[in-house]
């Protein structure tokens, strides 16, 4: 884990932290993007947005990014997603 905040969350692969010419890996961050019912049970779900950078050494990185919904099936339950 590289860095948190309130609603961030940064991963780093290892590789990357000792980033040399021929070393690979990835980046990814999740975002909290906001609160709400958005399957209508009555308990908050998340929607987190989710961005990712994969880098191939030096010269070139592939940046991507997606949406992923978790909501539980109580209210004291464990994060499941629903949506990715």
């Amino acid at each position: 884990v590289k860095n948190v905040s309130q609603d961030f969350l940064s991963v780093e692969d290892p590789i990357l932290a000792n980033l040399n010419q021929d070393s690979a890996g990835t980046r990814q961050g999740l975002k909290e993007v906001v609160r709400a019912d958005f399957n209508g049970d009555g308990i908050e779900d998340v929607l987190l947005f989710e961005s990712c950078l994969w880098v191939r050494g030096w010269a070139s990185s592939i940046p991507y990014g997606s949406i992923i919904v978790l909501t539980r099936k109580s209210r004291d339950g464990k994060f499941e997603v629903i949506f990715e």
